[in-house]
């Protein structure tokens, strides 16, 4: 059975305000994201989960399924169980896909609702290795620690591992994790009866919740992965660089 993807699209954004309907080649970015999803094959049913009309119609007018949620969700988790609840999918596979990713690949895609269905993790996610120095060390780039059974051990906006002898390697440094979770049936009403803990509100990072409370995490490593995420006017024009060197 396919799992359902869930893309969240909140209107409000403090650096790039009504970021769902930037334009990137002429298409509405959410539509993108919903196009590349649905085009992966590997879902069942692609919804978009917004707080806004005109996301909604837009989405709607392009042959996709939107559903409105309320505007006080602080995150897209809390979106997402808002659908889970209306649609009565308690007993599907969740995936949660970015709605600010784009140009995700199928790799990524697949990568995490292959470990999704066929491994005993609760909840997946991707990684991919990094090779700058400078990706490494900027707080707002997210580090996973994985083990040997691709279980996530830990999530930091540090650089981890920390290299004691100061020799940071030209390449592998490290995994930068990449913001895609799948989840297993269930998952979603377990999760939203979680209190936060003190390592989510140190670093900000809600999978930290997850795994404090005993949550196994599954990191899935594409061999091709790619993704563009649009947070600033320059990832728009990163995008639309991108879109045009496909063309």
């Amino acid at each position: 059975m396919k799992p359902i993807a869930i893309i969240p699209a909140r209107f409000a954004s403090t650096r790039l305000p009504g970021k769902p309907l930037l334009n990137i080649g002429g298409i509405p970015m959410i539509v993108r994201v919903m196009n590349n999803v649905e085009q992966s094959q590997l879902f069942s049913r692609v919804i978009i989960a917004t707080d806004h009309l005109e996301i909604q119609q837009i989405v709607e007018s392009s042959g996709g399924e939107a559903i409105m949620t309320l505007e006080s969700h602080k995150n897209g988790t809390d979106r997402i169980l808002e659908v889970v609840e209306k649609c009565g999918i308690h007993n599907e596979h969740i995936v949660n896909v970015q709605g600010d990713e784009p140009f995700i690949s199928h790799d990524i895609l697949k990568g995490v609702v292959e470990l999704l269905i066929n491994s005993k993790f609760q909840i997946t996610t991707s990684a991919e290795p990094i090779h700058e120095k400078e990706i490494y060390l900027n707080l707002n780039s997210v580090k996973v620690i994985i083990d040997q059974m691709q279980r996530a051990m830990y999530f930091s906006r540090s650089p981890i591992p920390c290299y004691r002898d100061g020799e940071i390697p030209e390449k592998n440094i490290a995994w930068k994790h990449i913001g895609i979770y799948g989840f297993k049936p269930m998952v979603f009403d377990q999760l939203s009866k979680l209190t936060s803990t003190k390592l989510e509100e140190i670093e900000k990072l809600e999978q930290l919740r997850w795994l404090e409370h005993g949550f196994s995490i599954g990191v899935a490593t594409p061999l091709h992965p790619f993704s563009i995420s649009i947070d600033t006017p320059e990832d728009i024009i990163r995008a639309e660089l991108h879109w045009r060197s496909l063309h």
